[in-house]
């Protein structure tokens, strides 16, 4: 009877010994406990955590994430003295499915370096797997910078300054009317500046209708990984000084308005054999818009042509074209109401709100329904805008970069300008 208990104690002691390396005893298993303990405990201490690549941070706080251990009894966090160099145990999760931390109370624009390891109970014994590999991580800046001016430099640059915050760097980036997207210029090391001079290209990026600029702060871990804001402003800088360059004798021919404020004009129907007219009576939003968008970009110190030139740039920057759910949003509204406001519009949005600037700058200007096009047999019905100077008309037009190109005209004479049809006939003079 002895020789027989010691098969049976032998037998299951072997089964335990062929259960899988990370198996965990459950009820089911009727091997003896004891000795099952004693390879499970085993096999628990080869257990690694791995920490996952990616991780998130804040200015005061990192999280880090690692992949669960099934059975695991939890989990222990550990993160690096940076002065010593050790680790120090910081948080203990229970539960294998608890497998994210969030370590707040940090110092910005810090790096920390972070350790996990697993543990397991067996019958009152707890076994700890082995250290996860390190994962090196750093807090986000202080803060997003504030962007405070942005002026042109006699050599052509543009000198940005942006208020100091704790990082480990500065980007600056412009955004590209082409692209859509924002393209980063220079990046600085070093959290100590707050100020740069960049040579953006007028074509490349829309510096005729103004740059727009943003900087972002950033940190950087170990593995020269960046933690970036997001940019708390962006700040657009038109030089009207290249406005009234590029647009020479055009602008020029504006000169003083001829009438004072006014809130009404005439639209002129020039796609039948005859032309008739009738009045355009602002809204009053579209007076609160225009007061509204002359008091928050007008410069003292412009003249109206300059105000005129910066607002036709504005238009042509700023405004999407507006189609589908985005037309019905703005088709009852003013022009100025619609552009201004809404930054939504067509060729009749555009060019009205433009018109209606003038107007309220007092030049003698109005809204021409017409067509544009090759030919009068190859043309689409279009809106454009006409300024009266000394008897003579000349076109205004307002658009949209990405939809419509680079054609655009402040008191342009028609035979520059080019492919406008009136009452079947093409207009050349």
């Amino acid at each position: 009877m002895q020789g027989i208990y010691k098969r049976i104690i032998s037998g299951a002691l072997a089964a335990a010994m062929l259960l899988p390396s990370a198996g965990l005893y459950t009820s089911a298993d009727t091997a003896d406990y004891s000795q099952t303990a004693i390879v499970l405990s085993a096999n628990a201490k080869d257990v690694r955590a791995v920490i996952n690549s990616s991780y998130s941070s804040k200015a005061s706080s990192v999280t880090i994430k690692w992949g669960r251990i099934k059975g695991a009894a939890g989990y222990r966090v550990y993160r690096q003295n940076n002065k010593t160099g050790k680790y120090e145990k910081i948080k203990t999760l229970y539960g294998d499915d608890d497998v994210k931390y969030k370590n707040s109370g940090l110092a910005a624009n810090t790096q920390y370096t972070y350790k996990v390891r697993a543990f397991f109970k067996n019958k009152g014994v707890t076994t700890w797997g082995k250290m996860s590999l390190a994962k090196q991580t750093t807090t986000s800046p202080s803060a997003a910078p504030k962007l405070k001016s942005a002026a042109l430099t006699a050599n052509g640059g543009l000198k940005l300054k942006w208020g100091k915050v704790d990082c480990a760097g500065y980007e600056v980036y412009i955004y590209s009317r082409y692209s859509g997207k924002w393209v980063m210029l220079q990046r600085y090391e070093g959290g100590t500046r707050t100020s740069a001079i960049v040579y953006p290209s007028s074509w490349e990026y829309g510096g005729l209708t103004g740059y727009k600029m943003m900087v972002r702060a950033f940190s950087t871990d170990a593995k020269n990984g960046r933690r970036r804001t997001a940019a708390d402003n962006d700040i657009t800088y038109y030089d009207i000084n290249t406005i009234s360059e590029y647009m020479g004798y055009d602008m020029s021919r504006l000169g003083d308005p001829t009438k004072s404020s006014g809130t009404s004009y005439q639209l002129y129907n020039t796609q039948g054999k005859k032309t008739t007219k009738s009045a355009v009576y602002m809204t009053a939003a579209d007076k609160a818009a225009l007061k509204k968008f002359a008091k928050e970009h007008f410069e003292s110190g412009w003249s109206p042509a300059q105000k005129a030139a910066y607002t036709l740039n504005w238009i042509n920057k700023n405004v999407e074209y507006a189609s589908g759910d985005k037309y019905y949003k703005i088709a009852a509204k003013g022009y100025a109401d619609a552009v201004f406001n809404e930054k939504l519009g067509q060729c009749i949005q555009y060019n009205g709100a433009m018109v209606e600037m003038l107007v309220y700058l007092g030049y003698d200007a109005h809204l021409v329904q017409g067509y544009r096009g090759r030919s009068t047999d190859n043309k689409w019905q279009h809106f454009w805008g006409e300024i009266t100077i000394n008897k003579k008309n000349y076109v205004i037009e307002a658009g949209n970069y990405e939809s419509d190109g680079e054609w655009w005209y402040l008191c342009t004479p028609y035979s520059q300008a080019g492919g406008y049809i009136k009452n079947d006939k093409a207009v050349t003079k």
